[in-house]
């Protein structure tokens, strides 16, 4: 979840938190109206306003959102290149000095770290999941390629272009040149 400058502000003098999420999911959103509900009883003068949308309509008006005066406080993020760009384009704030400490300690801290960008925290994960790379042994051998050793996205495409070149010298070795260019990892 990434945040945004400042909560809308309405006539009455009552902050209005606007939240833009992609998980309408029945318990997900018990938890956050409760919480919400909670954090209201105790500030009064706060208002929390939740808004759903679904992942593709979400990414294509999230854009638009954010450059109108009617954006999100809150929005769901990935992190990564486009949170980035959203940075650089000043809609995100830098949260890294009000979640310090035991909170920011009680998550998963890859989680934490996609929503780093030049040492400043601009969001906190609501869930992680494993990415799952499959590896043929042989061909990284051959490549001279450690699949088990920690690794970060970054260096997947030097790694990437090893075993294509492995695998290129290993069919050219038998008359044939690989069918497919390599694509660069997005």
């Amino acid at each position: 979840m990434a945040s945004l400058d400042s909560p809308s502000w309405s006539g009455s003098a009552e902050t209005v938190v606007k939240i833009l999420h992609i998980y309408p999911v029945p318990k997900v959103l018990e938890i956050s109206q409760s919480a919400a509900l909670e954090y209201e009883r105790a500030n009064p003068t706060v208002k929390i306003e939740f808004d759903y949308l679904e992942n593709e309509e979400f990414k294509a008006k999230l854009p638009t959102l954010l450059q109108s005066n009617d954006r999100p406080s809150l929005f769901h993020s990935w992190g990564g290149g486009v949170m980035r760009e959203q940075i650089q384009a000043g809609v995100c704030q830098d949260i890294s000095n009000v979640i310090d400490g035991d909170f920011r300690d009680s998550f998963y801290p890859a989680g934490v770290h996609a929503f780093i960008a030049n040492g400043k925290l601009y969001g906190l994960p609501d869930s992680v999941g494993p990415i799952v790379f499959w590896y043929n042994e042989e061909l990284c051998e051959k490549a001279d390629v450690d699949p088990t050793r920690p690794f970060r996205r970054d260096d997947l495409q030097p790694r990437a272009d090893e075993l294509w070149l492995a695998k290129w010298r290993r069919n050219s070795q038998h008359g044939s040149v690989p069918h497919t260019r390599r694509a660069p990892l997005a």
